[in-house]
């Protein structure tokens, strides 16, 4: 049995093992060409592809590593209904960019997001709730399939201050927050509005 949850991958083609980082580099294939990890990733296509089922399906490259082809049943998603059976719907070509330089940033795992904390009256600290768009309504603030809102605290915000909230960012995603006034009872006096920030 294998169980997996995909909203990182699904509906595009992604592009894994960039090899810009020399720790990215695993090792050689039988030919002398580098093998990675798929550590350092980006997407190439969105939304053109289908549900998770048809992840990473029938992708192939040009022999100059410029361009992806993929097939799509974006006009008869009816074809995948007993699987991947039947003829495609269309094919469809996707320009790969040169690899980028390295920028420091470890996509392995979540990252870090820093967000400013401002004040309300009556407040002693604040909480941030946050969540991705993927899991529901952008203000119901999932950040997993979970119908709960997720708020980091980490034990009272300092009012004015910029804090580094650890490990909330899904590299690549958007992710929308608001950040919540508390009095000394953790009672709710006040809010930002909803925020977004990109995840690098």
């Amino acid at each position: 049995m294998c169980v997996n949850n995909f909203p990182v991958w699904d509906n595009g083609i992604t592009q894994f093992g960039l090899t810009y980082l020399p720790s990215n580099v695993v090792g050689k294939d039988t030919n002398g060409a580098p093998l990675v990890s798929g550590g350092r990733v980006r997407k190439l296509v969105t939304a053109f592809v289908g549900p998770p089922r048809l992840n990473s399906a029938h992708d192939h490259v040009d022999p100059t590593g410029q361009w992806a082809f993929f097939e799509s049943y974006l006009q008869q998603p009816n074809l995948l209904q007993n699987g991947m059976i039947g003829g495609y719907d269309q094919v469809l070509m996707a320009k790969i960019p040169p690899q980028p330089p390295d920028d420091g940033i470890n996509r392995t795992t979540w990252e870090n997001v820093t967000v400013a904390i401002g004040s309300a009256t009556g407040a002693t600290h604040a909480r941030v709730k946050y969540g991705y768009e993927e899991y529901g309504p952008r203000d119901s603030f999932h950040c997993a399939p979970y119908a709960e809102a997720c708020v980091y605290s980490d034990s009272n915000l300092p009012l004015n201050s910029q804090k580094a909230l650890a490990r909330v960012g899904a590299p690549g995603h958007i992710l929308f927050y608001q950040v919540e006034y508390l009095d000394g009872a953790n009672r709710a006096v006040g809010s930002e509005p909803m925020q977004a920030t990109a995840v690098p």
